[in-house]
């Protein structure tokens, strides 16, 4: 029998938790600040206000594809109740408001989500979760929407996990390119 000794053993064992601290540390750098107060359900309720949106890709490069055109509302009720809507601010509108064309109504939805449901904190691992109960997009209602939350006084930061890149922000990433949305919230 082959055996492995201890001291080899604690080698192995220090070589893979740096490979998986290095590789798992690399992709989708976290802020450096920690938040000054838990992540709590009392702590969300109330009414938030959209004032970036910010897509970070693998390389830790950041870019606001709405720069500062980007509005939104984040409402989380005490009784568990969720719902979110946001947006560009300057959407094109259609000339006859009554019968958009195709083209037009793409245009109208590009840059824009919306969604509502129940929510449950998840204080030990700073994770909010969104059970969609309807949403703008038919395909997400009954998903869960997990996110990394940071809240520092009255800023509330939510980090959708890494996905790809989604139609919506095509001309600010490339299809398969895995990407992270952050979303910075304000209370007001």
């Amino acid at each position: 029998m082959n055996y492995i000794t201890l001291p080899k053993l604690a080698a192995r064992v220090l070589i893979l938790l740096a490979v998986c601290a290095v590789t798992s540390g690399q992709a989708f750098p976290q802020a450096a600040t920690k938040p000054s107060q838990p992540v709590s359900k009392q702590a969300l309720l109330g009414t938030w206000h959209l004032v970036r949106f910010e897509l970070v890709r693998a390389d830790g490069r950041v870019q606001e594809p709405f720069s500062a055109d980007v509005s939104g509302m984040l409402v989380y009720l005490a009784d568990g109740g969720m719902i979110v809507v946001w947006g560009r601010k300057n959407r094109p509108v259609p000339k006859e408001s009554s019968t958009p064309t195709a083209g037009e109504l793409a245009k109208m939805i590009e840059g824009f989500d919306a969604y509502w449901g129940t929510f449950d904190v998840h204080p030990d691992r700073s994770q909010v979760v969104h059970h969609v109960k309807g949403a703008m997009e038919p395909n997400v209602a009954g998903a869960d929407r997990i996110r990394s939350a940071t809240l520092e006084k009255d800023t509330l930061t939510l980090v959708v996990p890494p996905s790809e890149c989604w139609w919506d922000l095509a001309n600010y990433c490339t299809p398969g390119e895995k990407i992270q949305a952050r979303l910075i919230w304000r209370r007001q």
